[in-house]
């Protein structure tokens, strides 16, 4: 006859298997998205800071412009 510990030792590995397959997959995840959401707020950044040198430059024209004449 099998003994207890025969019979629990697969079901619990396959429990411990599937705990970390689930953990990886949400770790993968989490790096994706992090990914993502970063290269999305690079992406604004740089809208902003190209937005700002245009209306830095645009201010400094004007007073020149305004000095000159």
């Amino acid at each position: 006859m099998a003994g207890v510990g025969e019979v629990l030792t697969p079901i619990v590995l396959r429990e411990v298997a599937r705990k970390l397959g689930s953990a990886a997959r949400d770790q993968v995840t989490a790096q994706w998205n992090f990914t993502r959401d970063l290269d999305g707020m690079r992406t604004t950044l740089e809208s902003v800071n190209a937005l700002l040198r245009d209306r830095s430059s645009g201010r400094r024209r004007r007073m020149f412009e305004y000095i000159v004449v």
